[in-house]
């Protein structure tokens, strides 16, 4: 890959925005943004056309690093239909960013060893239904070396994050929820619909720049049951300097942020859950561990984001489930090329 050759984004998204942002961050320049959305034609992301991929010229097709950023569909899928127009050079956006930047660390973007592989495929056991066991798998393979040997139609994607048929009748015996990553709330939302109880939650902000802890708290004002904190959950409480990358507004930027954090244990002493939503651009595994007691004790239902980082994909499950007796646990994989894989934790005796 050469940046000479120009770059060409595929998807007017989020990813595909942000994918724009990282780039641009970095000072490279992007000559346009493709989308098969007729819609969007003629309209522009930071000054950056957009154009449908009949309006990509020829010398563009056979020169630009066309950048796949989207997980609506699978990368095979988008690959062999570039490839069915004339485009040369294909790639996956997080890939690519990668090995122009090696030394930094994206979210969602890595691959497992070998040995990791044939590990994991033993996990398989544990899964409480077939579709976990078939995503699980689509997930490892993916991981392993982008490989997606799974059809699409059988994999059943669903894009319903956080809330699939398989957690919603747990939900509705819920009354509080912790999420660990409120963004702009609409995870407390969608749990204040299919509780069929009064409810009471607790949201934790990762980043002020977007989403300001002020308009979030506003946005619920008028609820006095929804309490916004800008506490980070992980294993201690300190304070601490970080920066965050990944595929997704708005950490497309190498910057410094001073956060304090807190952990569940601490925070949720003498206050019980019964729903943890576990989302960070941080590793959720300390999440949990500042959390062992409370999870323990309170057993709640849990869906937690294990994509972004390695050691998060590989270790949490174990964890949890030496962590919690008498639980299904469900995999599911909102979306291609490895994003948005959650693990789902529910209590057998409904006790949560």
């Amino acid at each position: 890959m050469h940046m000479s050759r120009g770059v060409i984004i595929y998807g007017a998204g989020a990813m595909g925005t942000a994918v724009l942002h990282l780039l641009e961050n970095k000072g490279e320049k992007i000559e346009a943004v493709v989308d098969k959305n007729d819609n969007l034609t003629g309209s522009f992301i930071d000054g950056v056309k957009i154009i449908t991929p009949d309006l990509v010229q020829h010398n563009q097709k056979q020169q630009c690093d066309f950048l796949v950023s989207m997980s609506a569909c699978s990368y095979k899928e988008i690959e062999q239909y570039l490839d069915s127009i004339g485009v040369k050079h294909i790639y996956n956006a997080g890939d690519y960013i990668q090995t122009l930047y090696p030394e930094e660390s994206f979210a969602g973007v890595w691959k497992m060893k070998e040995n990791e592989y044939e590990e994991l495929l033993s996990l398989n056991d544990f899964w409480s239904d077939e579709l976990s066991k078939l995503q699980y798998m689509a997930a490892l393979n993916w991981f392993k070396n982008r490989n997606e040997k799974i059809s699409t139609k059988k994999l059943q994607i669903n894009r319903t994050k956080y809330y699939p048929d398989v957690i919603c009748n747990s939900i509705k015996n819920c009354t509080t929820m912790v999420d660990t990553g409120i963004r702009n709330g609409e995870f407390i939302r969608t749990f204040e619909e299919l509780s069929s109880s009064e409810i009471r939650a607790y949201g934790f902000m990762l980043h002020p720049d977007i989403y300001r802890i002020e308009d979030v708290r506003e946005s619920f004002k008028d609820n006095s049951d929804i309490i916004v904190d800008d506490y980070e959950l992980s294993d201690a409480k300190k304070e601490i300097t970080i920066s965050r990358l990944g595929l997704m507004d708005p950490f497309t930027e190498i910057k410094n942020m001073k956060i304090h954090t807190t952990t569940l244990d601490d925070y949720f002493k003498k206050i019980p859950y019964d729903f943890l939503r576990i989302y960070s651009m941080s590793s959720v595994i300390n999440i949990i561990s500042g959390g062992k007691q409370t999870i323990e004790t309170y057993r709640p239902v849990i869906a937690v984001n294990i994509s972004h980082y390695h050691d998060d994909f590989i270790d949490v499950p174990r964890l949890l489930k030496l962590m919690l007796n008498d639980y299904n646990f469900y995999f599911r994989m909102h979306s291609f090329q490895g994003n948005d894989c959650i693990f789902y934790a529910i209590p057998q005796d409904g006790n949560n």
